[in-house]
């Protein structure tokens, strides 16, 4: 516990000393895909098409964003074998929806490092290849459809590259623990 107050005192004092001062208040709209789904770390299964998010940020000053993000994943998870021998699979459709506050470093040109808190809903849906769902919700407590608090911590690094293009990059447990594209600030 110590040590994490450390860190995020460190942090604020990183944060709130002596950056350089950018541009008046913009936004920026960011699009990218997920690298290293959260849910297929520790489930197991196989993706059937990347993670995606977008993201909408505004920067009130150099130093504090608040933002918008969605983000959606969909992935087949491990074979049962249910009590009449049938094989049967579930497919995961997760998706998020959070507001994002971060506090950013901007002491190197071009370069602005972040990190702080979303908060936000999970949607999650269920569904197998083939029969019914009873024998999941029954043996293994799942329900084909739910929704979730979502709270959790990123970090991430957003390089300018020319007029008003940025490539970023984002550290988090959300649908996948990396995610990397481009975003745009007008």
């Amino acid at each position: 516990m110590r040590t994490t107050l450390i860190a995020f005192f460190s942090f604020l004092f990183f944060a709130f000393g002596n950056a350089q001062n950018t541009a008046s208040p913009n936004t920026k709209i960011m699009a990218g895909i997920g690298l290293g789904q959260t849910a297929t770390a520790f489930e197991g299964g196989q993706n059937n098409f990347l993670p995606f998010n977008i993201q909408l940020q505004h920067k009130f000053s150099s130093k504090f964003s608040l933002g918008l993000s969605y983000s959606r994943v969909s992935y087949d998870g491990s074979q049962y074998i249910v009590s009449d021998g049938l094989f049967q699979q579930l497919k995961h459709t997760y998706q998020q929806a959070a507001m994002k506050a971060a506090f950013h470093i901007d002491r190197i040109e071009k370069l602005d490092l972040y990190g702080g808190m979303q908060l936000g809903l999970t949607f999650s849906k269920l569904e197998t290849n083939q029969g019914s769902f009873d024998f999941f919700s029954r043996h293994l407590g799942l329900k084909p459809n739910s929704t979730e608090l979502l709270y959790t911590g990123f970090v991430g690094a957003a390089y300018d590259i020319a007029y008003g293009f940025s490539i970023y990059s984002e550290l988090g447990f959300g649908t996948t623990f990396l995610s990397t594209g481009i975003g745009y600030r007008f």
